[in-house]
């Protein structure tokens, strides 16, 4: 009989290393040992966390509650007239009382192509949504609701309101409206071509320079940045006094977050 084959030997396996020991943990001034807190090390290990924010009605309200303003059921006439438009809002006046006249601004809904909430749509809404939302914490602002010579805004409102599609169809759309003291001799452009305006002395003039360059250094100082500075942008109501307005391309300079509600 032939010789049996013989059988190779298997190899061993390799020894493991040995697991290092844990770095001691840092000791105070009084050796007591000090740990990081939980938060820590859960950021350490996940990495931060990046959420990107959503703008709808619900942050809209959001930023009126963060900045305490009035939330009335007033809506505006449009048959009363038509304070000025542009591209992207309207601002009409209703008088409310004998005494009493207001300005209502808001935003001109943008058509959708048939009708729906489609991928556009949402994206148009989104960023009309951001920019309403800048201006009312930019003028929800202490420094800036208090300041002589910056509008005030008296309080929100909103109305429903169809939004045409390009094609067919329509969507039922809730849109904010914002409240605003009415000047009685409307902008500063038009005051200064007509009117009054024509007739003021250099003192006057010189102090609505000073009330202007007031306005704009508490805005400025609270890093505030208002974008559109033009004379149509600056209202003149009676005294003459002049208010810085239309707050709707502001932007935070500093970059620093704000927190609406909770922890």
């Amino acid at each position: 009989m032939p010789p049996p084959a013989r059988q190779r030997p298997r190899p061993r396996p390799a020894p493991r290393p040995a697991p290092r020991p844990a770095p001691p943990n840092k000791q105070s001034d009084n050796g007591q040992l000090m740990t990081p807190p939980k938060g820590q090390l859960q950021a350490a290990s996940s990495g931060p966390e990046k959420r990107q924010i959503k703008y709808n009605i619900l942050t809209y309200l959001a930023c009126v509650q963060e900045c305490q303003i009035d939330v009335t059921d007033m809506v505006p006439i449009e048959a009363q007239g038509i304070l000025g438009r542009g591209g992207q809002a309207i601002v009409v006046q209703t008088q409310q009382s004998l005494d009493t006249t207001l300005a209502f601004k808001y935003r001109i809904p943008e058509p959708s192509m048939f009708g729906s909430r489609s991928w556009a749509s949402e994206k148009g809404d989104d960023a009309a949504y951001r920019e309403i939302c800048s201006e009312v914490m930019a003028l929800g602002h202490p420094e800036i609701r208090k300041h002589p010579n910056i509008v005030q805004l008296l309080a929100v409102s909103w109305e429903l309101r169809r939004k045409k599609g390009w094609i067919f169809g329509s969507t039922l759309q809730v849109w904010p409206m914002m409240i605003f003291e009415k000047a009685s001799h409307e902008d500063l452009r038009k005051f200064m071509t007509a009117g009054e305006g024509k007739e003021l002395s250099l003192a006057a003039g010189v102090g609505i320079c000073e009330d202007l360059a007031s306005a704009l250094a508490v805005v400025h100082s609270n890093d505030i940045i208002h974008g559109d500075i033009k004379p149509e942008n600056v209202l003149v109501f009676a005294g003459p006094v002049v208010k810085l307005a239309d707050f709707g391309f502001s932007a935070l300079a500093s970059g620093k977050p704000f927190r609406l509600g909770g922890d």
